[in-house]
């Protein structure tokens, strides 16, 4: 297999947002594993997007964290004025409730390999249990039920803002013990984290103090939230992080970084998810006729939402040797862009894979595979089912009101708007 081909890819070209899917079918028939023209390997196929997931000692994932997180943050010191941007920068630092030096250094859970992340991922696991997930069941559904109220009567509903937002920001917020009155900071900080530019539109002196001023408001909550846990331990999250930090040596500043992922990555995954599920239902009405004769089937409509549009379409890596992926060597210290949303439509496993098939059983990669497998899944999918199960009744009145927008991250699949109206 080669990589040879006339295509172009470049997972941070907005121009290859433009018929993404007819894209991402090219390379997995021409070119699974790509070189593209900036460098960045991409590797489209599912069986090589799942030997990179699965093999974590021969892919850092190091990557990950310095393109789509933006820690550390990247600021072109050869720049003209770079004297004057750093003394500004210092000034944000000082005023910051952390650990500066260690912040540039720090590794954050999704970017971090063994033993980093061995350690991060069993202090994390203490808190983020199964019993602590099926323990958000009822407020999820309250927050579902005031989003829902009235719904019967009404002829318009904007479904992210008045349903897919609410429900994450609520349940995150609550999950960080984060009081009702701050519940707004939890998105506006979400926003700021998803909306940076990418790449090297990231080293922008501006975006850079974007990104360290939302650090500064949101450790100035979450730190003396994390010290008072100490001393006051509750039955939740937090005090279980921080009981963690005692045992383990995972410190303030991983503490709060990984708070923030965690908010962060929570927020998105089940905004868009939920809306991507309804407007492929809508899209898709025999789809919808099956789900409201066999509710049953909604947990599986959710995995194929989750497949069809996958929330996060890429993901990078770093090889750490040569490597062979699908009979081509990418070169050690290559970076290597994961393309989850092509391996997902990869016609070697799903068949017919652009449909959108509610009876579909074959395992996505929508969530990742292995040691990176995506922590709140389990958050994901009860949130998304308990949302979409309280809509249903209510959905076959409704239509989409135009073809929504997607918003302009490139990494997430999100949207806009997603406005329905009533026949």
């Amino acid at each position: 297999m080669t990589t040879t081909t006339d295509v172009y890819y470049d997972p941070w070209d907005p121009a290859c947002r433009t018929d993404l899917f007819g894209t991402y079918h090219r390379l997995l028939s021409e070119a699974p594993v790509y070189q593209g023209p900036n460098g960045i390997w991409a590797v489209s196929s599912y069986d090589g997007v799942q030997f990179i997931f699965q093999h974590p000692e021969l892919f850092s994932n190091r990557p990950n964290q310095d393109e789509t997180i933006g820690f550390p943050p990247k600021l072109d010191l050869e720049a003209d004025g770079a004297a004057e941007l750093l003394g500004r920068l210092m000034d944000v630092a000082m005023k910051l409730p952390l650990d500066f030096d260690e912040l540039l250094t720090a590794r954050v859970i999704v970017g971090a390999d063994a033993p980093i992340h061995t350690r991060q991922r069993k202090i994390v696991n203490r808190g983020f249990t199964p019993r602590r997930v099926a323990g958000l069941q009822t407020r999820i559904d309250e927050i579902v039920a005031e989003c829902l109220a009235g719904i019967e009567n009404r002829t318009e509903f904007d479904l992210l803002h008045e349903l897919a937002i609410p429900v994450p920001v609520g349940v995150i917020a609550d999950l960080l013990s984060v009081e009702r009155s701050r519940h707004a900071d939890v998105r506006r900080w979400t926003d700021v984290l998803t909306t940076l530019p990418t790449n090297e539109n990231r080293a922008d002196p501006e975006s850079v103090f974007a990104l360290l001023a939302m650090l500064q408001d949101f450790s100035e909550y979450f730190v003396p939230l994390v010290e008072s846990r100490h001393t006051n331990p509750q039955d939740d999250l937090i005090s279980d992080l921080v009981r963690a930090v005692e045992d383990d040596w995972m410190t303030v500043t991983e503490t709060v970084l990984f708070l923030l992922v965690m908010m962060s990555a929570g927020n998105e995954t089940t905004t868009n998810l939920v809306c991507s599920t309804v407007i492929q239902l809508l899209n898709n009405p025999n789809q919808l006729e099956l789900l409201l004769a066999q509710p049953e089937l909604l947990p599986q409509a959710i995995e194929e939402a989750v497949r069809h549009q996958s929330p996060f379409q890429f993901l990078f890596r770093e090889a750490v040797t040569d490597v062979e992926v699908c009979g081509v060597t990418i070169p050690k210290d290559a970076m290597i862009a994961i393309l989850v949303g092509a391996a997902n439509r990869d016609p070697a496993h799903f068949p017919d894979p652009d449909a959108f098939d509610i009876t579909r059983t074959t395992p996505h990669l929508g969530f990742g595979k292995g040691v990176h497998f995506c922590l709140g899944a389990p958050l994901a999918r009860l949130e998304a089912r308990q949302a979409l199960g309280a809509l249903l009744p209510h959905l076959k009145r409704f239509r989409l009101a135009e073809p929504p927008e997607f918003s302009d991250s490139l990494l997430i699949h999100g949207y806009r708007d997603v406005r329905l109206i009533a026949d």
